[in-house]
C-alpha cells in the first residue's frame, strides 16, 4: 500500500499542479545524482525531519541518510562511506529540481542534507535502498532529462535497486605520468649506449687517420 500511495504522488506530478501532487512528498528521502564525464559521481540526499513520522530530529535524520542507500558494483553492496565521507548541512528549502520544488512548497522546512562524491571511473553501478526500513527514497539524475513521456523520478523501497549508471573510464593523471617515466627509464640507457658507441667509433676513425 505504501508503494502504491507514493507512486500515485509521483505519477500525479506529471499531470497535476505541484502543490497538489507533492503535498506529502517530504515523507521520503530525496536522492539527487550527478555523474560527470571524468568519472565523478555526486549524490545529494535530503531528509525533512519536521514532518516525517519516521525521523524524530536532525541527529536521526543524519543516521537515516548514512544508511538509506548503498552502492552496488557487480555482486558487491557497499556503504557510501566506504568510498568517501558524507558532508552534512541544514537547509529550509528543497532544491529547485526536487520532487518538492520551492515553488510548490516554500516551507520553511527542517532539512538535513548529506553531500557525497567519489571518483568511480569505468564502472556500472546502482544505488540500492536499505532493506527492512520504512524510509523510502525518490532518486533522480540531475544532469539527464528523460523523454517527455517518461517519469524523471525512481522510487526505491526497502531493497530496491536503481537503474544502472555507467561512468566514463578516464586514465588517471598519475598513471599517465608513471607511464612516461617508465618509458624514459627504458629509453635513457639505450640512448647512453648509442652515444658511447658513436663516440668510440669516431675516436677509432680519428686514430686511424692520424696513423
Amino acid at each position: 500500500m505504501r508503494r502504491i500511495a507514493i507512486l500515485a504522488v509521483l505519477i500525479a506530478g506529471l499531470v497535476l499542479p505541484a502543490p497538489l501532487s507533492f503535498a506529502h512528498g517530504n515523507q521520503f528521502v530525496c536522492a539527487r545524482v550527478t555523474i560527470s564525464d571524468d568519472g565523478h559521481v555526486a549524490l545529494e540526499l535530503t531528509a525533512d525531519y519536521s514532518d516525517n513520522p519516521n525521523i524524530a530530529d536532525a541527529a536521526e535524520a543524519r543516521q537515516v541518510l548514512r544508511e538509506c542507500l548503498q552502492i552496488g558494483l557487480g555482486d558487491q553492496r557497499l556503504p557510501l562511506e566506504h568510498f568517501a565521507p558524507l558532508q552534512f548541512s541544514e537547509r529550509d528549502q528543497y532544491s529547485a529540481d526536487s520532487p518538492i520544488p520551492p515553488t510548490s512548497d516554500p516551507g520553511p522546512h527542517r532539512l538535513v542534507v548529506a553531500s557525497w562524491q567519489a571518483r568511480l571511473p569505468g564502472q556500472r553501478l546502482v544505488f540500492v535502498a536499505k532493506e527492512r526500513t520504512p524510509i523510502d527514497v525518490v532518486l533522480w539524475r540531475a544532469d539527464d532529462m528523460p523523454a517527455p513521456t517518461q517519469s524523471r523520478w525512481v522510487l526505491l523501497i526497502a531493497g530496491d535497486a536503481s537503474p544502472h549508471f555507467a561512468t566514463t573510464a578516464v586514465a588517471s593523471l598519475f598513471g599517465a605520468i608513471s607511464a612516461q617515466i617508465m618509458i624514459m627509464l627504458l629509453v635513457f640507457p639505450l640512448l647512453v649506449l648509442f652515444v658511447r658507441t658513436l663516440t668510440h667509433r669516431r675516436l677509432a676513425v680519428s686514430s686511424r687517420l692520424e696513423n
